[in-house]
């Protein structure tokens, strides 16, 4: 199976054409890894996700947090 992308190189920015705005998975696991740290919970405590992104237009990036 293969995953096709579109990619807006004038900002580094790609995502999956099935989805219509970019994720960016670098930030989401660096934030669920701070939270980890933070309170003392085992990896993968936390799912986090991406609701705004600067990459995607808006003015700034936005996550939820959630103690899975």
């Amino acid at each position: 199976r293969q995953t096709r992308f579109k990619c807006d190189w004038s900002s580094d920015v790609c995502f999956p054409i099935s989805h219509n705005k970019p994720i960016n998975y670098f930030t989401c696991g660096y934030i669920a890894a701070v939270f980890g740290a933070a309170f003392g919970k085992p990896l993968k405590s936390y799912t986090v996700t991406e609701t705004a992104s600067m990459a995607g237009g808006e003015t700034e990036g936005k996550f939820i947090v959630k103690l899975s």
